[in-house]
């Protein structure tokens, strides 16, 4: 199995190397982040920086977790390690030591070295400890694998082979290279219960377990349905787990900071404004709402898909309201902002006016998108441009 490129992610690091902030890679468990830095180790080593000046630590690791276990411990084992010279140092799930954010800052300050840190809990960049890192870091959000890094592993004739295997397992790396599928949905499984258990539940010290499980089953069975956090109580009160919206509301939270949940919320076109209710829910990786709730509609999984495309993307994702019809996605970048409808197919006249109608409503002139499955579709209907999902997850 070859090397998974992940140019994307390998350029913006390059192209930040030695720049005067710290490099933060976020994202949710087992995304990439630790081999994407020692792939950018390689880079370093190849371009001509000495190993002794590079030092990695991974605070997962148990014989780290022995040597390091305070704030202090941690900038004194840097300190010990780095040489006199420029130096790069990374140093990975640092959230695992209490006040890291200090021990940024004091290397950042006091060494000649260049940070990289990553992280798989959202709380870390929270606004309460962000304060203290202002101005000193910019942030990388690093995704499971997209399709066109999934698709390297097939054939240009596979394309839609490929396809078919990313939305039914999604993309996190380590499972692409299990060939067998049991062992894959066992491992996304795995993958599934340690974000759960490590990221969930310990990180947040939950008492009812019970109830943030089957908290998560229903968002990954709703995935794309516009809800209510009231309706959310309802529901698992009416399946015999007694909570409140209170409860229900902070747990989401918690699975939102472990990006295992993305929350995308609406946006008044008209008003100009983003609302405070009813928003939708999306999944990280496909393959972890299959494995976690397999009957998932169809074409809320392909919807699930294009909105993860747009966040790799950098834009600002969330769901567009106008005269009480709904705009799947509004996609701003910027002053760049673009209009997505996603339908299984339009072929069928009734459908195609159906998802082409709050298109007509906006009073605007940015670009308007209709993603479909699909494959003879004319290139543009009235001014809007059509492409299919396939296609747009590659070129776009």
């Amino acid at each position: 199995m070859h090397l998974i490129e992940r140019n994307d992610y390998m350029s913006r690091l390059i192209s930040l190397k030695d720049k005067d902030f710290i490099k933060v890679l976020s994202g949710i468990r087992r995304s990439g982040k630790s081999t994407l830095l020692e792939m950018f180790k390689t880079h370093l080593l190849e371009s001509g920086i000495k190993e002794s000046c590079i030092l990695h630590i991974n605070m997962d690791s148990w014989d780290v977790k022995k040597r390091i276990t305070n704030k202090s411990e941690l900038y004194e084992f840097i300190k010990e390690n780095v040489s006199g010279e420029r130096s790069y140092v990374f140093i990975d799930e640092i959230q695992n030591i209490r006040g890291w954010e200090d021990v940024a800052i004091a290397v950042y300050t006091d060494m000649d070295v260049d940070l990289y840190i990553t992280g798989s809990n959202a709380l870390m960049l929270s606004s309460d400890l962000s304060t203290k890192l202002v101005g000193r870091y910019i942030e990388i959000q690093v995704f499971p694998l997209s399709f066109k890094e999934f698709k390297g592993f097939f054939t240009e004739s596979e394309k839609m082979e490929a396809f078919n295997e990313y939305l039914r397992f999604g993309g996190f790396p380590g499972v692409i290279k299990i060939s067998d599928e049991r062992n894959r949905n066992d491992a996304i499984e795995s993958i599934y219960r340690t974000i759960l258990s490590s990221d969930v539940v310990m990180k947040n010290n939950i008492k009812d377990v019970a109830l943030m499980e089957r908290l998560a089953e229903y968002l990954m069975g709703n995935v794309g349905n516009i809800t209510s956090i009231k309706k959310i109580s309802d529901y698992l009160n009416s399946s015999g787990i007694k909570t409140n919206p209170v409860t229900v509301d902070n747990y989401i939270l918690m699975l939102v900071r472990s990006y295992l949940i993305y929350k995308a919320k609406r946006y008044d076109i008209k008003g100009k404004k983003v609302l405070k209710s009813l928003d939708k829910y999306y999944v990280t990786d496909i393959g972890l709402k299959n494995m976690v709730n397999p009957q998932t509609d169809l074409g809320h999984s392909i919807e699930n898909l294009v909105y993860f495309e747009l966040l790799r993307k950098g834009y600002q994702v969330y769901v567009g309201t106008i005269d009480q019809t709904e705009i799947d996605f509004i996609a701003k970048k910027g002053s760049d902002i673009t209009y997505f409808q996603v339908s299984m197919t339009i072929l069928d006249e009734a459908v195609r006016e159906r998802e082409l109608a709050p298109f007509k409503k906006i009073p605007d002139s940015h670009d308007r998108v209709i993603l479909t499955l699909d494959r003879i579709i004319t290139d543009n209907i009235d001014g809007i441009r059509c492409m299919n999902i396939v296609d747009f997850l590659l070129k776009y």
